[in-house]
Parts: C-alpha cells; sequence; structure tokens
C-alpha cells in the first residue's frame, strides 16, 4: 500500500484515441492527500501540441478542469487531496476522472472508496467519534486527522473519552502525524480515561501525537485509557496523568494489546500500578516495545515503574527508562522498578517476559534501596530494573541501532510508518518519523 502524500501515476499513450483505466480503490492506498499524477506519454509528428481537458466527479468539492497540452513531452496533473464529502464525513464514493481531447480522444478512470472513510479537521467533528447522536461517525469507523487540532474551546473541554468498556473503538484513528491540544479530562471518579477511553481487539490508533491533562480514577492514559488487545503505535505523548490505579503516560491499561514505537514526556502521578509510558501489562498476548519513557513518575503506594507500572504474564521488551526520576510512596522497594515492577518473589504470580531493557543510570529512585537490601537495583537487562545505560549513550545513534536493539534512521527522509524511528539531532534522541 502507498503511504500518504505519494503519488499514484497513471500513464495515457497519446496514440490511442480512447483508454480506460482498471478502477482504483482503498487498497491502492487512495487516502487524504494522496496526489493523482496523469501522465501523456509522448505524440509524436503531427499529433504534437495537442490538448486535453480533464475533469472529475464524486469528489467535494470536484477538482477543478485542467488543460492537458505537452506538446512532446509528458506534464503531471496533480489533483489533490481527494476530500471528505462534508456533509457524511465520508471519503471517495465511485469518483470518476475523465480526459477528453480532440479528435475524439478520451479516457476515464474510476475511483472507488477511499483508504479512509472519515477526515477530521476539527475538534467539533473529533468528538462526534464518542458521541452516539453522530452515528455517522461510528466506533468502528476509519478515521484519519486532517489537521493540528485544538481541544480547548468550550465544546470539547472538557473531553468525553472516544470509546467505553460496554461501546470500545473498534475502529482505526490514524493522526497523520498531526497534534491534539489542549486535551483537558477532569473525572476524579471516572475510570477509563483518556483521549479515547477503550479500545477493542479491532482498534487502532496510530501516528498521533496528543498534548494536555488528564485525571481519573482507574484505567487512565494520555492517549488510552484501556487497550483490551488492540494497537497503538508510532505515538507521542505529553499529558499530565493523575489517577489512582492503572496510570500511564500513554496507555492506563495494556490487556493483551500492543504498545509500540511510542514515547512519553510529561508527568504521571497515582497509587498503584502507575508507569511512565503504560500502568498495567497484562496477559501473554500484551506486548509493550520499543518504546521510551522521559516521564516523571510518582507512584504512592504500590507497583511503579520508568516504563511499565506493572506487567504481569505480559511480555516487555527493548524499551529505555530515560525517567529522571521515579518515585515510591508508602510500597517496598520489591514493588517497584525502575523499567517495571512485577509480581513479588515467590507470590505465585507471572512476571511475564522481560527482555534487553534499560534504564538511566542517574535516575532519581526515591527512596532508591540500599545495596544490602535484598531488593537492591540488579540491573538486568532482563530484569525489572534494566541495566544500566548512561545519558553519553543515551545521547547517540549508535547505541539505540546497537545495544538498544533498535531501527532508527540517520535522518528523517527514510523514516515512515513502518519504521518510525529517525536520529533528531537537535536533541539527540529517536523522534518518530512524522515530528
Amino acid at each position: 500500500m502507498q503511504k500518504i502524500d505519494s503519488a499514484i501515476v497513471l500513464s495515457i499513450p497519446k496514440s490511442k484515441t480512447s483508454h480506460t483505466f482498471a478502477p482504483i480503490n482503498g487498497n491502492d492506498g487512495i487516502g487524504t492527500h494522496t496526489p493523482l499524477e496523469i501522465t501523456f506519454s509522448n505524440y509524436t509528428g503531427n499529433q504534437a501540441n495537442i490538448g486535453a481537458t480533464i475533469t472529475g466527479s464524486g469528489f467535494h468539492p470536484p477538482p477543478a478542469p485542467g488543460i492537458i497540452d505537452d506538446g512532446n513531452s509528458s506534464l503531471p496533473i496533480l489533483i489533490s487531496p481527494m476530500y471528505t464529502d462534508a456533509s457524511t464525513g465520508a471519503g471517495i464514493y465511485n469518483a470518476t476522472l475523465n480526459i477528453t481531447g480532440p479528435g475524439g480522444f478520451s479516457a476515464s478512470i474510476a475511483l472507488s472508496y477511499g483508504l479512509y472513510h472519515y477526515f477530521i479537521t476539527n475538534a467539533e467533528q473529533l468528538s462526534w467519534i464518542a458521541n452516539p447522536a453522530f452515528s455517522h461517525y461510528p466506533l468502528s469507523g476509519i478515521y484519519l486527522l486532517d489537521d493540528d487540532i485544538d481541544l480547548d474551546i468550550p465544546e470539547t473541554n472538557p473531553w468525553t473519552p472516544i470509546g467505553t468498556d460496554t461501546d470500545p473503538f473498534n475502529g482505526t484513528f490514524d493522526g497523520n502525524g498531526k497534534t491534539v491540544s489542549g486535551l483537558t479530562v477532569v473525572s476524579p471518579s471516572g475510570d477509563y480515561q483518556g483521549l479515547f477511553g477503550y479500545i477493542g481487539g479491532s482498534g487502532v490508533v496510530k501516528n498521533l501525537s496528543v498534548v494536555g491533562n488528564v485525571t481519573g480514577r482507574n484505567y487512565i492514559g494520555g492517549v488510552v485509557g484501556y487497550n483490551f488487545e488492540g494497537t497503538v503505535q508510532n505515538c507521542h505523548s505529553n499529558v499530565v496523568v493523575v489517577g489512582d490505579s492503572w496510570v500511564g503516560g500513554v496507555v492506563g491499561n495494556n490487556d493483551g494489546g500492543n504498545v509500540q514505537y511510542s514515547y512519553s514526556n510529561g508527568s504521571i502521578t497515582g497509587n498503584s500500578s502507575i508507569g511512565g509510558m503504560v500502568g498495567g501489562n497484562s496477559d501473554s498476548n500484551g506486548m509493550v516495545q520499543y518504546c521510551y519513557s522521559e516521564a516523571v513518575v510518582v507512584g504512592n503506594v504500590n507497583n511503579g515503574g520508568g516504563v511499565v507500572g506493572y506487567n504481569t504474564a505480559a511480555t516487555l521488551q527493548n524499551c529505555v527508562a530515560l525517567n529522571p526520576s521515579v518515585t515510591r510512596g508508602s510500597g517496598t522497594a520489591e514493588t517497584y522498578g525502575r523499567v517495571a515492577s512485577i509480581p513479588a518473589v515467590g507470590g505465585g504470580g507471572d512476571p511475564g517476559t522481560l527482555n534487553n531493557n534499560h534504564a538511566r543510570d542517574n535516575m532519581v529512585f526515591i527512596p532508591e534501596p540500599p545495596p544490602s537490601s535484598p531488593y537492591a537495583f540488579a540491573k538486568e537487562h532482563d530484569g525489572k530494573d534494566g541495566a544500566d545505560m548512561t545519558m553519553a549513550q543515551a545521547g547517540t545513534r549508535a547505541w539505540w541501532t546497537g545495544t538498544a536493539g533498535w531501527t532508527v534512521h540517520a535522518d528523517k527522509s527514510n523514516a515512515y510508518e513502518g519504521s518510525p524511528w529517525y536520529w533528531d539531532t537537535a536533541v539527540n534522541r529517536p523522534k518518530l518519523f512524522f515530528e
């Protein structure tokens, strides 16, 4: 499938008097801001300097008519973007491009349902996904964020999270590299809080940055409150997150889902299962990988860590805790870790699989267990405290691509959705391809 903003090239032989292309549909990568490039092959002899007109139907608004008159060289015509229908939010429905020229020349291209069904361009549209009154914005829809959005307006502040435990989000939300700022959730007694409250097994949230403040009770995240077997990837959270249990910078609780290629800043505060990236990571299918956190983590009772608050039966791998500090309150050192906490030794719980995780060697861990303590930092890559890493190492691409095992492209031009990290020399950190 082609990436957004890459052209679909159609070549029309000018020696022909008519031509009909095979239909193009969503599987060919048509989406918002996908230029359609129509290139005429050269005419020869007395056919030179002939003109043709291109028109279209099924777009909102329709593309303006264009004239092709290229002489002896090919000429691309770009039709961009593929627009949404303002009344329904829908993408392309059976659009047609028609090309006509002198001497009866004609060509046509049929385009069917776009890759993205719904294009989100403002805060109110985004809120409609969570509102049952707007049934044409379903929780199973395929959405693309078409612009940066500020939720700090009366209609969307405070924010109502998208998806609940009884009616989860099971669609696809592609942030398209945009930022949702001004997120404000103030629900001290509310569960499943975040930009998305609850996503289900078919739910995907990706390619998105979120900035704001989220306060709730249980299952509280900067991007997603509860991820039940869904996917959260290529996300960045700079959110102040406050809750009671299962509180994370990106995801509150990851229950059998996949959280990957993401990172967090901000601060995370709660009582139990408090993590810089993910509050709880559970179930044998649960996976958190290729993530890092620079968030301040404050846990008031038990189970906290720089990346994951509490890891049980799930996999946590290739993650890096760059948190300046992790604070534990009344809990014992056994129930906290620099990278994650795991079930107590001898307690019968399954810690899951931890592999190749690291933590900054100068992390302020309050209070740090003394070396004589049975809970002193083990500093092993497959343990809850992760292997040591200096901040000087963290500032080099070589460390990330070598020891950490990441793919980090040397520059932004080579990064894309499927291999999202590139090295940002301005801050000496991996950043996502859209930043």
